[in-house]
């Protein structure tokens, strides 16, 4: 232990000027962050860019820190002078790790937490999101600098290929932001244990061996497994693995065939390298008290000669949802398929087959919150407040976007200093979205009440009730549409680019 500490006291010696700068810029950081939490656009506008600015000027300065601590004993080269010193391989890693949670990740957790504080966030219940982005962001940010830093021999060249990492990464993204297949949040989480144990056994694999080649194959291999399940999984039937068919009471689904939600029908000049299926539905059977949030979709073309073509699972950001049990609502879907296809099959009857894979949401029960200026917390959905213009609803939520909730409040067309019963308004605060592993800088997300329906008045004083339905996420369901025959030229339409 007393080597760990020896070693730990040396590296702050020698990076004190790198984390000096890293702390000045995270304070920079909370006050300009915590200075944009306030109804006015202008200021929350410039607040917002400026915290975004800071905020990636603090990764960079992490990188800085982490690539110096490493390599002031270089993993990389036969003669350096660290490796005649009585140092064992475990204990000197001990000693990063424990330099980068003690001046890195410690000072973020008291910033964050400092953050929700002051957005009148519950601090204790909030622990356990902290740590679970510590961790995401040490997989992102700190252990690559580390690992690359570890690989290489200078700054400079850890700097380059850095770069090299971004513009690679930025690349994949940019490509799969394009892409329709399905990958489930199962899949992402996955994705993101694999690449942080491979990078945490490549980094130990350097320390202990010094061998880069070895560390190397260890960092492939673990980014092959990620590749690979990216390549296959998404829009398999792996995708929706955990989606369970309904055996009764869900949904009844169907095509809609009523000729005033036809598209019109394509010329053979319009058909490009592949069409845009546009499909009505009516949804029946629809519990009031719950709905579903479609998060993938399959198509199934058949056609009179026996030419069938199938789509995989494709991300689908619909909604099933209905007013009463007995309501027949309308909804559709659309899938993009290829031109070979569509001219094999456009031109005749075709029996279409639908299967769909979504998230249930139950509705509980309602509560009643006077929502002040000061705020007042709601469980599930953080802290809301009336904003300074008296015209919406906000809310701080800790690290992600809320739940989704119903509002039903009141709206007044006099002023707020005179009393009014006003009339109802209604709206909803909050997604149904997923959580996905993504690094957060700031802890507190902003979200604004969002109205359904044209706006009765204009003002929302303070002290007013304010009735909240929270959705709750429950099972995940996979259902068919029963096949029905269409005329699938009556439906097609231009492939937006």
């Amino acid at each position: 232990m007393s080597q760990v500490k020896t070693i730990l006291f040396k590296d702050t010696r020698e990076l004190l000027p790198e984390l000096l700068v890293s702390f000045i810029i995270l304070g920079i950081f909370a006050v300009v962050e915590s200075s944009g939490w306030g109804s006015n656009p202008v200021v929350l506008l410039s607040a917002s860019m400026l915290a975004k600015i800071f905020a990636v000027l603090l990764v960079m300065s992490w990188g800085v820190v982490v690539i110096r601590l490493i390599q002031t004993e270089r993993l990389v080269g036969l003669n350096q002078f660290w490796t005649t010193r009585p140092y064992e391989w475990h204990k000197l890693l001990c000693s990063k790790a424990l330099f980068v949670f003690l001046y890195v990740e410690l000072p973020l957790a008291l910033v964050q937490l400092g953050l929700l504080r002051l957005a009148n966030l519950p601090v204790w219940n909030n622990i356990h999101l902290v740590l679970i982005n510590l961790a995401v962001v040490s997989v992102f940010f700190l252990l690559p600098f580390a690992l690359i830093a570890g690989l290489t021999a200078t700054f400079a060249r850890t700097v380059l290929i850095m770069v090299g990492v971004v513009v690679f990464v930025m690349a994949t993204v940019a490509l799969g932001m394009g892409a329709k297949r399905f990958g489930s949040v199962d899949l992402a989480w996955s994705q993101f244990f694999v690449l942080g144990l491979g990078l945490l056994f490549a980094l130990a694999s350097q320390y202990r061996r010094r061998d880069t080649r070895v560390s190397v194959l260890i960092l492939i291999a673990a980014l092959s497994i990620g590749v690979m399940s990216q390549a296959f999984i998404p829009g398999s039937s792996l995708s929706v693995a955990r989606y369970h068919p309904i055996s009764h009471g869900g949904p009844q689904i169907r095509l809609d065939n009523d000729p005033q939600r036809a598209t019109e029908s394509l010329t053979d000049s319009q058909v490009g390298s592949s069409i845009a299926l546009h499909l009505p539905l009516l949804v029946s059977n629809l519990a009031p008290q719950a709905k579903y949030r479609r998060q993938a979709a399959r198509i199934t073309l058949t056609g009179a000669d026996g030419f069938t073509w199938k789509s995989g699972w494709i991300s689908d950001r619909g909604l099933f949802s209905s007013g009463s049990q007995t309501e027949v609502s309308s909804s559709s879907a659309d899938f993009s398929i290829p031109a070979r296809a569509y001219r094999r099959l456009g031109s005749g009857n075709v029996t279409v087959s639908l299967e769909f894979a979504a998230q249930q949401f139950l509705i509980l029960e309602e509560q009643t919150y006077n929502v002040s200026l000061s705020g007042v917390r709601v469980p599930h959905l953080g802290s809301c407040s009336v904003d300074e213009t008296f015209s919406t609803i906000l809310c701080h939520s800790a690290f992600y976007e809320s739940n989704q909730f119903t509002v039903v409040t009141r709206r007044s067309n006099t002023p707020c200093t005179v009393a009014s019963e006003g009339q109802r308004a209604f709206g909803v605060i909050g997604t149904l979205s997923d959580r996905i592993p993504l690094p957060k800088i700031s802890p507190v997300e902003i979200e604004y009440l969002e109205h359904t329906s044209s706006l009765p008045a204009p003002n929302l004083c303070p002290n007013t009730p304010m009735t909240l339905s929270e959705w709750r996420a429950g099972s995940r369901t996979r259902f068919e549409v029963d096949p029905a025959p269409m005329q699938l030229k009556a439906y097609a339409r231009m492939e937006r680019e």
